[in-house]
């Protein structure tokens, strides 16, 4: 066990990219939240000492206008705007839950935008050097009016290290930068920093939910530990710049197999793939009633026995999705459903199975059999 004779755990582990919540939200909960609460039970059971918790100023969601999040403010609550955020907010709740209820020795640091060295090239910074530096067009989502406090990564760790040595037991620090740059200004500083002219900029889909505004107010760690970033934004830029020049056989490694079909679909063919998202969202309250055909007159199906839900990650598409069902009831599942089956169920997981449950009288009140009689109502019709 690798915190086993440890007396303190820094948690950065986490999904990190929006954009990856948006198309496959899954492992985002599974990594941020799960993993968290493994990490926790873990360091409770082996008594460590402290427990520092690596969050994010997305916890604190969209801000109004010239505003800055700040931790101990009730105008600064946790309101998550995408999967990613939500599981990391959901992960710093469940890690002040256990400060309060067992006692754990923990604090939580929430960042704000990291650039610097060996950043992976889906993030917005080294997506854009990449990009000057081959000559391509750097994709901008929507009008590049979203704003973003600014953090080297040097910096960033100073900042944990300081609240990791002095901070105050169940505590929310922000570490932020800075500056505050929208991400059209600073696509067009990368350009002017490489040489490269500003007709490279391309204007692209804006994704799903995107937040206008992250900014942190970074007073109490000023005053509370010392800390306040030293590395100016312009002179951590250029020293990124020279790193990406002077790395170029890491940057190809990373960027070539998984990562090219990442950027094949979300950004060559971005089109198409938000409209599959968006369409998936759509469906009207009453999508059942929309999709299932009504079945025929033969058929015998007892409402009273069974609902319909959703289980696991093991079955696949729809030919094998009633495998678990009893054979009898198999031919009314695909005749009923077929290819009408919503697209938002079946994105619920990467590999959702549909199965039929007994029900018992004492969940009749249940959110399942809720939606087993609505269900059953709509194919009644």
């Amino acid at each position: 066990m690798a915190m086993a004779g440890r007396q303190t755990v820094v948690h950065f582990a986490a999904e990190s990219h929006v954009d990856r919540s948006i198309y496959d939200p899954a492992p985002m909960i599974e990594t941020n939240v799960t993993g968290t609460f493994v990490l926790l039970q873990i360091a409770r059971r082996l008594h460590v000492e402290k427990f520092v918790h690596v969050s994010t100023d997305e916890a604190y969601g969209d801000l109004p206008p010239g505003t800055f999040a700040a931790e101990d403010s009730e105008d600064s609550l946790v309101q998550p705007s995408s999967p990613y955020s939500a599981s990391k907010a959901s992960s710093d709740l469940i890690v002040r839950s256990y400060v309060r209820t067992f006692g754990l020795p923990a604090i939580i640091t929430r960042a704000s935008n990291n650039y610097g060295p060996f950043q992976h090239p889906e993030k917005f910074l080294p997506l854009m050097i990449a990009s000057a530096l081959d000559d391509k067009p750097l994709p901008i989502y929507g009008d590049g009016k979203q704003e973003r406090n600014w953090l080297h990564v040097q910096d960033h760790c100073r900042g944990i290290l300081a609240v990791l040595e002095r901070g105050r037991i169940g505590e929310v620090y922000n570490i932020g930068g800075a500056d505050v740059v929208e991400n059209l200004t600073m696509a067009r500083r990368l350009l002017r920093a490489t040489g490269k002219p500003q007709s490279l900029i391309s204007h692209v889909a804006d994704r799903p939910g995107h937040d206008r505004r992250y900014a942190l107010n970074c007073e109490k760690i000023q005053r509370e530990l010392g800390w306040k970033p030293t590395i100016s934004l312009d002179d951590g830029l250029r020293q990124t710049i020279e790193w990406h020049r002077s790395y170029t056989k890491w940057l190809t490694e990373v960027r070539g197999g998984h990562y090219r079909t990442y950027y094949q679909k979300y950004y060559e063919n971005r089109g198409s793939s938000l409209h599959a998202i968006t369409e998936s969202g759509r469906k009207p309250t009453s999508y059942l009633a929309r999709a299932i055909p009504q079945p025929r007159k033969a058929t015998t199906y007892s409402p009273r026995t069974s609902v319909l839900f959703l289980r696991g990650k093991n079955a696949s598409r729809k030919p094998q999705a009633a495998r678990t069902i009893r054979h009898r009831q198999r031919r009314l599942l695909h005749r009923s459903l077929g290819d009408q089956i919503p697209a938002a169920i079946t994105r619920l997981r990467r590999n959702p199975r549909l199965v039929f449950q007994q029900r018992r009288s004492h969940e009749s009140g249940s959110p399942a059999c809720q939606l087993g009689a609505r269900f059953h109502a709509e194919l009644a019709q």
